[in-house]
């Protein structure tokens, strides 16, 4: 347990889809009684993907964690019909890779067309912007307190 320490162990699972959800759930409780903080099945998608969900869910008290593929079951429903069927934590690993391919498709075809940005301006971030949403004024207060 790493709960004290702000270190959390997520135990991962892709058992399911060799051995069956069974599987996966005897994994999970063996998971949870081996001291891990949450779960994560790993589940491909079907059709009765929350009803596996639930089963793995109410076969465990710690929390679960589910991946939601952008173009998958999951991805249409609101984080909070997510948390209703057990899940904690939700990770989005393509959301932002689609929408950063998205609005590069989109900034090159106003260059391509209309020869500057001026179109995009409003939907672009300043440099100042940029490196505080990527945290840079963070990482040079680390580099001049470490660093010198």
């Amino acid at each position: 347990d790493c709960s004290d320490t702000g270190f959390m162990v997520i135990a991962r699972t892709d058992s399911v889809g060799a051995n069956g959800l069974e599987d996966g759930i005897r994994r999970a409780q063996a998971f949870e009684r081996a001291g891990a903080d949450a779960l994560f099945v790993e589940l491909k998608a079907h059709a009765n993907i929350l009803d596996d969900i639930r089963r793995i869910a109410d076969a465990v008290s710690i929390p679960c964690t589910v991946n939601v593929d952008a173009g998958g079951p999951l991805a249409s429903l609101q984080t909070k019909d997510l948390h209703r069927h057990g899940i904690a934590l939700a990770i989005y690993p393509a959301l932002l890779r689609n929408a950063l391919g998205f609005a590069m498709r989109e900034a090159l075809g106003h260059l391509r067309d209309d020869g500057n940005t001026a179109a995009m301006r409003a939907r672009m971030l300043s440099a100042r912007e940029y490196n505080d949403c990527l945290g840079l004024p963070e990482v040079e207060d680390w580099e001049r307190r470490f660093l010198g």
